[in-house]
């Protein structure tokens, strides 16, 4: 079930992708325009988010910094896994300005003469740091063709099952390299020596989301804290040696 948000601009999707034959609910969504459970590794749900903008509508939230301050930060809080459709192509002019085509008229300018490489190496940046993956689409027949793909990609099979990356004499690309961490997760590796990728999703979820309960937990409790330990289903408990190195540098940090 895709979910689309009931706003504006948002539910004009409903018709066109109920007729490509998926199923679509309209309702209220705290962030994104598109939400739907997906299936990660070994069928492990995955909340997928999707943002959708028209091109004048990126640029002015680049500028504005709405996107990067707001909904982003809602995004990263939301799903697991976060894109970023763009529809609207765009040129540039002599000037290195973005331009866009309308019909057969000269290229105009996009509001604010945004350079258009710099409104590229923006999109790249939200995805290259912010996990946040985005895709042009030339109009609404590209854009709906897009979101199609994506929900039968993540629901048709199993995330581990998706191999078409493979050559046949090419081993399989460690997964780790593609997982994307949020920003809660990055900051607890930060604060907490010899946290890493795994170990702070459980942390995160240990504490649920909230960083103050980091320093008021126990040495004991930390100690005690179970983690995967790579093999499958297996935990292991942290210890009371790394539970001290966090303990004390957390302890520093509140100093």
């Amino acid at each position: 079930m895709i979910l689309i948000d009931a706003a504006v601009g948002s539910n004009e999707f409903e018709e066109p992708l109920r007729k490509m034959g998926l199923p679509v609910q309209v309702t209220h969504l705290d962030s994104g325009d598109f939400a739907f459970m997906g299936r990660g590794e070994k069928g492990a749900p995955l909340y997928i988010g999707i943002e959708f903008k028209k091109l004048k509508d990126v640029v002015d939230s680049l500028q504005s910094e709405r996107l990067q301050g707001h909904q982003l930060l809602e995004m990263v809080q939301h799903f697991d896994r976060r894109y970023l459709i763009v529809e609207g192509d765009f040129h540039h002019d002599d000037a290195g300005r973005a331009v866009v085509f309308r019909g057969s008229s000269k290229p105009t300018p996009l509001p604010g003469a945004v350079s258009a490489v710099v409104l590229e190496q923006r999109l790249f940046n939200l995805q290259t740091r912010a996990g946040l993956i985005s895709r042009h689409t030339t109009g609404r027949r590209d854009t709906l063709r897009v979101l199609y793909a994506w929900y039968r990609y993540w629901t048709d099979k199993d995330l581990d099952q998706h191999k078409s990356h493979l050559a046949v004499y090419a081993p399989d690309i460690d997964p780790e390299l593609f997982v994307v961490v949020s920003d809660q997760r990055k900051a607890i590796k930060c604060l907490c020596p010899g946290i890493g990728d795994k170990a702070s999703k459980t942390v995160e979820q240990w504490v649920g989301g909230d960083f103050t309960l980091l320093c008021r937990k126990t040495i004991e409790e930390w100690a005690a804290l179970e983690l995967p330990s790579g093999d499958k289903g297996a935990v292991k408990k942290l210890g009371m040696k790394r539970a001290e190195r966090i303990w004390n540098a957390l302890r520093g940090r509140n100093a």
